[in-house]
């Protein structure tokens, strides 16, 4: 509704516009009119009035058959000689009321086919360019508009693709974190029964967590540590003593928005390929530091490092797709051999969030 009423004035605007310019031109050019100001404002009136209701039809074929595509020649010649017989009309009407300025005999007297005929010859080409530049910038309008829609709804079409791209990583992830899971309840039940009954404890916490932000892309680097504190509360209960963690995250970067479970397959790989082949388990540090406007999150082991044998599984390979799918080049992710030996797995990617503008 708002539009149409902006509509209406934008066209009532224009057709002010003209009946001012002509009004001043007559004013200008006729110094015998001067003190008729009104009259010449009302004669331009009405003739603005006449050409605004014979471009309507113009209009109305343009707005359901506009000049383009395959069928652009055959709606040419259907166009050109509406457009032709359209100018005619308003250059009779424009001659007769021209007509008004004189009395009733005189103008009985100067209606004539030659008459018409001169002012015809004198007012075609003008009123027919002019006819022709109002046609065809509603018609450039009209491109502009498609155009702006059309790229509209290309972002629109590519955002919903990205996010169910998303979406599938995400569900590919997660069965293959719940049958990791379920093994390691599985090889518990026998060996420690009560270890594996907290982790199923744990993994319906997990599980909750997780459905709960099932519609999210981005989260907060704070839920998305508590949800890895729930993950490794899993781990526990099968590393027992033998894994230390330890978190190096500022307090100012916990509002930053980073992918909903990213940090989970970084540690689940620090776990199943660096600490799981010692006997005497490990250390991950999970760390998030901030510079230059960028976010950077690193889950480092002490274990035996990376290995090539066992090349990029289903967990990494999700991180580094759904980097690339929501930062694009913005984002970088790298696992390689860390400072003091073991493997050490960082992602760089945009820094938002309310923590972001007051990090370094």
């Amino acid at each position: 509704m708002r539009h149409r009423i902006l509509a209406q004035w934008k066209v009532a605007a224009v057709w002010a516009a003209g009946v001012l310019y002509f009004t001043s031109q007559d004013y200008l050019a006729l110094p015998s009119m001067r003190a008729k100001w009104a009259h010449l404002l009302f004669l331009n009136a009405l003739q603005i009035t006449v050409w605004a209701v014979l471009v309507l039809p113009a209009l109305a074929f343009l707005r359901r058959k506009p000049l383009q595509g395959p069928a652009a020649w055959r709606r040419m010649a259907v166009f050109a000689p509406m457009t032709l017989a359209l100018v005619s009309l308003g250059i009779l009407g424009a001659f007769l009321l021209a007509r008004i300025d004189l009395g009733w005999n005189e103008a009985l007297a100067t209606l004539s086919w030659a008459a018409l005929g001169r002012y015809f010859t004198l007012y075609f080409h003008f009123y027919f360019l002019t006819y022709l530049s109002v046609l065809f910038a509603y018609h450039a309008h009209v491109w502009r508009r498609q155009a702006q829609a059309q790229e509209l709804l290309a972002s629109r079409l590519e955002s919903q693709l990205v996010q169910a791209q998303n979406q599938a990583l995400r569900m590919q992830l997660q069965p293959h974190f719940l049958f990791n899971t379920l093994h390691s309840i599985s090889s518990l039940m026998h060996s420690d029964p009560a270890a594996a009954d907290r982790m199923v404890t744990h993994l319906g916490d997990l599980l909750r967590l997780s459905l709960d932000r099932s519609g999210a892309q981005e989260i907060s680097l704070d839920e998305e540590l508590a949800f890895l504190r729930a993950y490794l509360e899993i781990e526990r209960s099968r590393f027992k003593e033998r894994l230390a963690v330890r978190y190096e995250v500022p307090e100012l970067l916990l509002g930053a928005q980073v992918p909903t479970f990213i940090l989970q397959p970084l540690v689940e790989n620090a776990l199943k390929h660096g600490l799981s082949r010692r006997k005497e388990g490990g250390r991950v540090a999970i760390r998030a530091t901030a510079e230059a406007g960028a976010l950077r999150l690193e889950v480092e082991d002490d274990g035996v490092g990376p290995a090539a044998s066992h090349g990029e599984g289903v967990g990494l390979r999700s991180v580094r797709e759904r980097l690339a799918l929501l930062y694009g080049a913005a984002s970088h992710f790298n696992v390689g051999p860390g400072a003091a030996g073991g493997c050490l797995a960082s992602l760089t990617l945009p820094l938002r969030g309310a923590a972001g503008e007051a990090a370094p």
